[in-house]
């Protein structure tokens, strides 16, 4: 045999198996998605299920105590003119430019 046939019959048996597998996926799905959910008797519930037990009792609940921040200080008071005083400063006398000096000539 030549070799050429034998990878024909291994590319064409393959191909066999995939389509096999996937006809076979799809009515698997086809039977769980339509044909059994459609022929299936309804569930009927005669008694309730039970109350769960609880075996730990839950943490309580936090306070909802309200906390009201206290009111804010006034600003500090800044005088920017003193009060008048009934005293004066006394006057003082600054002679900021000295006398012209005269030179003889």
């Amino acid at each position: 045999m030549s070799r050429t046939s034998d990878d024909a019959k291994v590319y064409s048996a393959t191909a066999i198996i995939i389509t096999a597998v996937v006809i076979i996926g799809l009515l698997l799905l086809a039977y769980f998605a339509w044909w059994a959910p459609t022929y299936q008797s309804p569930t009927v519930v005669t008694a309730p299920a039970p109350a769960p037990t609880i075996v730990n009792n839950p943490t309580p609940a936090p306070s909802t105590t309200v906390v009201t921040p206290p009111a804010p200080a006034p600003p500090p008071m800044v005088v920017v003119n003193p009060p008048a005083s009934s005293n004066p400063p006394p006057q003082t006398n600054v002679n900021v430019n000295p006398p012209a000096t005269t030179t003889g000539g």
